[in-house]
């Protein structure tokens, strides 16, 4: 791997990977581009009412659930809602893939279609299930949208869905799951994983060291 490259492993439903967004782009001015890896993780557990006689781990459990959602909302850029939604992301995951993959686009372009996925899916609370959802991410993509317009672009993306798409998507999935990768987001410096934002100054560190 590159030492101007790092590899992070994200999920579109995981508020963590949302939090963090800010400060992995950020990246890109210290020279250090992001090799972006979608993945589907675990969604926040909803804390549980307060009950009677409850015992000590049932407690433990239900104000560490608890402390999630508040230190959440405290870090977050704006008022967040639906916070434990469960959204099936692999249709938003295949966008990635394609213009990663497919169509080899530069990382601008990919940091561009992760960030407004991100932002449609939790700062405007829209829908990022359908294919249509996602052609409609795609649209404002100008990039994508300079190309010549015989090539009917929109045909080839829900081509991919339906064929090369899965078979990327679960080319992926795999990968992060052999190397023991489930939650997001988690970052690779060489094979040693850096799971959580609050690695980033280290990883920042390390990658700026060389190590």
């Amino acid at each position: 791997m590159s030492p101007k490259q790092l590899i992070a492993y994200f999920d579109f439903n995981s508020l963590h990977s949302y939090l963090a967004l800010d400060s992995i782009l950020s990246l890109k001015a210290e020279g250090i581009s992001i090799n972006w890896r979608p993945i589907s993780s675990m969604s926040l557990k909803v804390p549980q009412e307060e009950i009677e006689d409850e015992d000590r781990s049932t407690k433990h459990r239900r104000l560490r659930a608890e402390y999630q959602v508040n230190d959440i909302q405290r870090y977050a850029p704006h008022h967040l809602t639906e916070i434990h939604r469960k959204t099936d992301c692999q249709v938003a995951n295949m966008g990635f893939l394609w213009l990663q993959q497919e169509l080899k686009m530069d990382n601008n372009v990919i940091d561009e279609y992760v960030q407004s996925v991100f932002y449609h899916h939790w700062r405007d609370n829209c829908s990022i299930v359908t294919i249509q959802d996602i052609e409609h991410i795609l649209l404002k993509i100008k990039k994508i949208n300079s190309f010549d317009q015989e090539l009917k672009w929109q045909d080839a993306w829900k081509q991919y869905c339906q064929s090369t798409g899965l078979e990327h998507l679960e080319i992926t999935q795999t990968e992060a799951k052999t190397k023991g990768i489930n939650t997001t987001p988690t970052f690779l410096i060489g094979s040693e994983p850096f799971k959580g934002r609050a690695h980033l100054p280290l990883v920042l560190a390390r990658l700026k060291a060389g190590i």
